[in-house]
């Protein structure tokens, strides 16, 4: 058989090691190889770290759930195989990943394919993939730039009051009547904290406030604020 050219399955069963097995079948082919496949090892040893700890031991059976292996003819370590198994002990279910150092074989469903993998491919090359029309392409963009368009031109500075009109932003400056000039230094839905000139800040409730936007000339107050009459809400 060509593994040059064609995927097969090769089952193994009851070899003492994994690697030299593998070997044996795979030695013949001079061109890089894709193992996959599961099954049952024993006294496997795993290095779950990738070489930055010791290799962890796997003694008893270990049930494979993926092994992923390379052949790669020529170098100084041709066969590189992970997997990722479980098993049963006394603490319950116990999973490892990793690189697969050594392993006796139980039993191993396996396939084998050129890699990278040979043949057509299912994927729409460039050349064929469609066009879509210039217009379907500004149509499609049209609600993107509508939405950029009109974020341009909303005063986010002054968030809009339903019922009472502007709201100052954090930084303005307002008018109190009780504590004079002061800084906005927060706003929610519910209330306005104010920094006032002596370093002390105090929070007022937005539902008896009104805020009124002044000019002046000096460009210091922004806003006064007024107490809503007693009724409105």
């Amino acid at each position: 058989m060509n593994t040059e050219k064609h995927a097969f399955s090769l089952r193994l069963q009851g070899a003492p090691d994994l690697f030299e097995t593998l070997k044996t079948h795979l030695e013949a082919a001079d061109t890089a190889l894709e193992i996959t496949g599961f099954g049952l090892l024993d006294d496997a040893l795993i290095d779950a770290s990738f070489g930055r700890l010791a290799p962890r031991s796997v003694s008893g059976p270990v049930t494979v759930a993926s092994l992923q292996g390379r052949w790669r003819p020529g170098a100084a370590e041709p066969l590189t195989v992970v997997v990722v198994a479980f098993r049963e002990n006394e603490f319950g279910l116990v999973h490892v990943g990793g690189r697969l150092l050594m392993a006796g074989v139980q039993w191993m469903d396996l396939v084998v394919r050129p890699y990278p993998p040979q043949g057509p491919s299912d994927a729409v090359k460039p050349e064929s993939a469609p066009v879509a029309p210039r217009a379907a392409v500004a149509e499609a963009a049209d609600p993107w730039q509508r939405l950029a368009d009109t974020s341009q031109h909303l005063d986010t500075a002054h968030p809009l009051d339903a019922d009472e009109g502007l709201l100052p932003a954090v930084g303005d400056r307002v008018l109190h009547q009780q504590f004079g000039e002061c800084t906005v230094v927060k706003l929610t839905d519910v209330h306005a904290m104010l920094q006032k000139s002596d370093g002390r800040v105090v929070q007022l409730g937005l539902s008896v406030l009104t805020f009124v936007p002044l000019s002046d000339e000096s460009g210091r107050v922004q806003w006064r604020i007024q107490v809503k009459k007693a009724g409105r809400r």
